[in-house]
Order: structure tokens, then sequence, then C-alpha cells
């Protein structure tokens, strides 16, 4: 099994602390602080990805297309990728920011707002999971470019 390479760990290390903090049971009383903790490490993830983004990703993307042109096209695919992951950080980012006032508008009886809750929890783990998947994507064709057979023989 492969182990992450040290520029990603950081990432991963935000998206595993936004998935504990998303996994957390609510215990009554406390929804406006597990929403202030999970819109606390979502925000933290989604910093460290925009970095991860413009950087990292910008230049593996460069790598691969410069070793395999003929890629260009999962290279636009993943950079397509990179966009959709921050649309649904924001989009989750939004319903978070409706969510603090409803929950101080209902006060003790926050099984008012399951719902829209479970939403949230639904929306930040799928997150999770495509910007994991996006990094092992990522990995895979950065690889694939340099080990492509392109038919060339002796």
């Amino acid at each position: 099994m492969e182990t992450a390479k040290p520029q990603d760990n950081e990432l991963l290390e935000h998206l595993e602390s936004l998935e504990r903090s998303l996994d957390v049971p609510l215990v009554p009383g406390e929804l406006g602080q597990w929403l202030e903790t999970v819109q606390s490490q979502l925000e933290s993830t989604v910093r460290v990805l925009r970095t991860c983004i413009e950087s990292k990703h910008s230049k593996e993307f460069q790598q691969i297309g410069s070793e395999d042109p003929g890629l260009f096209g999962r290279v636009r695919e993943m950079q397509q990728t990179d966009q959709e992951n921050l649309q649904r950080s924001a989009v989750l980012l939004a319903k978070l920011a409706k969510l603090k006032p409803l929950a101080d508008a209902v006060g003790a009886d926050e099984k008012q707002l399951e719902k829209p809750i479970e939403n949230v929890v639904k929306h930040g783990l799928e997150f999770v999971t495509e910007v994991r998947k996006q990094e092992t994507v990522i990995d895979t064709w950065l690889l694939e470019a340099y080990d492509r057979d392109r038919g060339v023989g002796d």
C-alpha cells in the first residue's frame, strides 16, 4: 500500500479532522458548538485545499502534460474536478451559515434541525471523499504519464 507523500500530509490531516468533526454524535444542547467546530474545520481544510490546487496540483498538471501531451484531456478533467471541489466547499459553508441562526432560534428543541444537519453531514462527507479521490486520481495519472507505453519500439 502506498503512503502519502509529505506534501499531501497537511491536506490529508485536515480532511481527517473535518471527517471526525462531522462524525461526532450531536449531544443535546451542543449544536451551536458542533456547527462552529465543523465550520472551522471546513474553512481550514478549504484554505489548505486552495493552496494545494494553486501550487501542488498546478505543478503536477504541468508535469503530466509535459511528460505525455496525450493526457491533456485528463488534465482538463482533473482541473474541472478541483473547481467542483471548491464549489462543493462553498455550498457546504453556505449551508452551515444558514444553520447557525436556526440553531440559535430553536434552542433546546434541536430535533427540528435533524434533516438539515443530516444533509450537512452527508454533503460534508461527500466533499471529504471527493477531495481524497482527486488526490488519488492525480497521483495515478502522474505515474501513468511517466510509465505509459507510447508504442515506441527499438
